[in-house]
């Protein structure tokens, strides 16, 4: 055929000279750390990778064994050491409205630290605010909330038996209350002898203590008044020792983290609901129960939920999701069976891979 060219077999065929390489095999050599002959692939990933903007993703596709996972591994592994660490992210209580907790964003490693300085202050809280009610200071106190109550039932008592002394009469103080007895010679009068005397004065007596037992009524009527200010007064006095001991201790957590306004207002929050809740911290005064611990279900509402820590990442994280189904990507919330129904709580809450990707 004109114009063609016939090629012998050495023309075909370019030896290479084994003798002139100074290895036996290839497992001697370092792997190439860069991939030949896709250089369009290798510039569209560095453009993805390294698009600063939201919204944006990179696919890859191509043929089984061209390497891809290799490649994009590289290329992230290059670029997260670059990048700056992302923050941690918690769970805490929303002490006004339980079901919608809060999600606290925080510089890397303050979540752990945060989760452990709450762990401890439940632990000394549980110890300190029972104690509290044990001191000097507030049994003194107790005392003289008593005293002036007890006083003050015993002042109306003194008044009113003055009076029925001077009418014949005895006020007697008894275990279930007060009750009237007639009085002759200075001795209260049996049934058999007040039977004894002229029915004329046995019903003036009757016709008086029925006059002054309704006097008696009328006073005593106040008495459940007096108890329930006595109440108050106890409530008040729980509450004022109560908000010194969380003071005290939460101040040093509140010093620490003033740089994170969100943990301090948490905080904040966290001191007003133990105050309104000091019958779970006392529940050891109490001698038919047993003392409070910190691991109580109760205490749930008192813990931090850790949802990503990124105390020991360096760099953005690389997820990798081998199994990218709803659940592992975006996380899941787990639920504990109680009383035949199943309950949830914000500590029951799971990252997925985007919770841990979150700035990487």
């Amino acid at each position: 055929m004109s114009g063609t060219r016939q090629l012998g077999p050495s023309q075909l065929y370019h030896g290479c000279d084994l003798a002139k390489l100074d290895f036996d095999d290839t497992s001697e050599l370092t792997p190439l750390g860069e991939t030949i002959g896709q250089q369009r692939a290798l510039d569209a990933i560095e453009f993805g990778v390294r698009m600063p903007h939201e919204g944006y993703n990179l696919y890859l596709m191509g043929s089984t064994g061209l390497g891809k996972h290799r490649v994009i591994k590289q290329t992230l592994e290059r670029h997260r050491e670059q990048a700056p660490g992302p923050c941690d992210w918690c769970y805490v209580a929303n002490f006004s409205e339980q079901h919608r907790p809060h999600a606290l964003k925080l510089p890397p490693g303050r979540g752990r630290a945060l989760r452990e300085d709450i762990k401890q202050l439940l632990e000394d809280l549980l110890n300190a605010i029972p104690a509290a009610f044990h001191g000097d200071e507030y049994n003194r106190r107790a005392e003289a909330i008593k005293k002036d109550y007890k006083e003050r039932e015993e002042k109306i008592a003194e008044n009113l038996g003055y009076t029925a002394k001077e009418r014949g009469i005895a006020l007697i103080h008894t275990p279930n209350g007060y009750t009237l007895a007639p009085v002759r010679d200075g001795h209260i009068l049996s049934n058999e002898d007040f039977d004894k005397l002229p029915e004329e004065e046995q019903e003036e007596l009757e016709a008086t203590m029925e006059e002054l037992k309704e006097e008696l009524k009328k006073t005593m009527s106040q008495v459940p008044l007096w108890q329930r200010e006595l109440r108050k007064r106890f409530k008040a006095l729980d509450r004022e020792f109560a908000r010194d001991t969380v003071n005290q201790l939460v101040r040093e957590l509140e010093e620490r983290n003033e740089d994170q306004p969100e943990v301090v207002r948490y905080l904040q929050d966290y001191k007003q609901d133990v105050v309104d809740n000091l019958e779970l911290f006392r529940a050891a005064d109490s001698a038919d129960s047993k003392s409070p611990d910190a691991d109580d279900a109760v205490f749930n509402r008192y813990r931090v939920n850790l949802l990503v820590d990124n105390s020991e990442t360096r760099g953005a994280p690389v997820v990798y999701e081998n199994n990218p189904t709803y659940v592992n990507l975006v996380g899941r919330i787990e639920h504990i069976a109680r009383m035949g129904t199943l309950m949830t709580h914000f500590t029951l809450i799971k990252p997925g891979a985007l919770h841990r990707a979150n700035g990487g």
